[in-house]
């Protein structure tokens, strides 16, 4: 990709043809080796920067900060499980539910009912939180969606269900 597309995109950017250069990853460690790589605008990142997972606060949000690189969330329900729950036919990943994955979401469950905060407006609201997140791309199968997602990224949450997702050490506090 680096030697081939990554090439001819630079060239096409340079002429001003295009305006930016990203890439789509679902694993942070690739995103790290392209940013390395290369002189990205944006990334997209799928299901890995979530309320049930936050792989790349060490390395790839670190570097897309200093270079300057917008990370487009994707995936940010981790298969609708993040709206809908876990049921017998919800997957992660696209494959079977994890335990400890299954276990992690039932802790926030429960901590969200304890605010009276839906966890669809945790999941939204977390992701879009930190700083080197430009945008999300929410998954969407229904019209009646996009007035729900827009309701719940402005659901009103006290910032204390934060402090103590936080301090159960079910999200990072960075």
């Amino acid at each position: 990709a680096m030697e081939g597309a990554y090439k001819a995109l630079s060239k096409l950017k340079d002429e001003k043809v295009i305006s930016a250069i990203g890439v789509g990853l679902n694993e942070t460690e690739m995103c790290v080796r392209f940013a390395e790589a290369g002189d990205f605008d944006c990334m997209i990142l799928a299901g890995r920067y979530t309320l049930l997972e936050q792989s790349g606060l060490n390395d790839f949000f670190p570097l897309a900060l200093k270079k300057k690189i917008g990370v487009i969330l994707a995936g940010v329900f981790n298969s609708s499980i993040l709206v809908k729950g876990v049921n017998s036919n919800s997957t992660y990943d696209y494959g079977k539910i994890p335990n400890h994955i299954a276990e992690k979401y039932f802790k926030i469950d429960k901590i969200c009912k304890e605010y009276n905060v839906p966890v669809g407006a945790a999941a939204l609201q977390f992701c879009n939180a930190h700083e080197v997140v430009s945008t999300m791309i929410l998954g969407m199968d229904h019209p009646n969606q996009v007035k729900e997602n827009i309701d719940l990224f402005h659901y009103k949450i006290n910032k204390e269900i934060w402090h103590k997702l936080i301090k159960e050490n079910l999200i990072d506090s960075r």
